[in-house]
């Protein structure tokens, strides 16, 4: 069951994935005082639309983390930063690269996404990541390829998508950008590597 703000019910295309879907306002004659107090706050909390506090440290990381790959690595396009201004909060610590310009389109397997984690808590490492959605259940089934595991990559699980993954020195994006070149260069040399893997190999996964 999934229970949730009714503006993420509407908005969400994962609803679907789950037998029965219950609102948060669905609630509301249930509660009394302080239970239902803390259901508005969440309710309200759910509809008020994104406004990252301004991290002037994560900006400048970003800014120049973007200009080295642009430079260096040509053919690893990173998105553009989705907030105005350069914009970037202190929790900002993913990449994400621009899928159509960066990897190859197979028939036979889900439109992928990448990205690169400057630090990943719920993972033993930093890593780059090529996900395929709704593969998730399949982390075990597939044998990881023996050209991707002469890369240094390998399989596990990615939320609900199957996570084809390098892992890469862990980045701090509130220290100086100059001071972590090698490990940026290091992690970015691993990207290249994935893309050229997918790019020319990723048909071994088709079942």
């Amino acid at each position: 069951m999934l229970l949730a703000p009714a503006v993420y019910l509407t908005g969400t295309r994962h609803a679907g994935a789950f037998d029965h879907q219950v609102s948060y306002e669905a609630l509301r004659p249930a509660l009394t005082g302080g239970d239902l107090a803390l259901l508005e706050a969440a309710i309200l909390q759910a509809a008020t639309p994104y406004d990252p506090v301004p991290n002037a440290s994560s900006a400048a990381f970003f800014a120049d983390y973007e200009a080295f790959a642009r430079a260096n690595f040509p053919e690893l396009v990173i998105k553009h930063n989705p907030n105005g201004n350069g914009v970037r909060p202190t929790e900002s610590r993913t990449i994400y690269f621009d899928v159509p310009r960066t990897l190859r389109t197979w028939a036979a397997l889900p439109r992928p996404r990448m990205s690169l984690q400057c630090r990943d808590s719920a993972a033993p490492s930093a890593s780059v990541k090529i996900m395929l959605g709704g593969w998730g259940g399949r982390v075990g089934s597939i044998p990881v390829p023996g050209t991707l595991a002469e890369i240094g990559g390998y399989i596990r699980p990615a939320g609900r998508s199957l996570g084809l993954v390098i892992d890469t020195p862990q980045l701090d994006t509130q220290m100086p950008f100059d001071a972590q070149v090698p490990a940026v260069e290091e992690g970015l040399e691993a990207a290249r590597r994935l893309v050229r893997w997918w790019n020319h190999h990723a048909d071994t996964l088709k079942p």
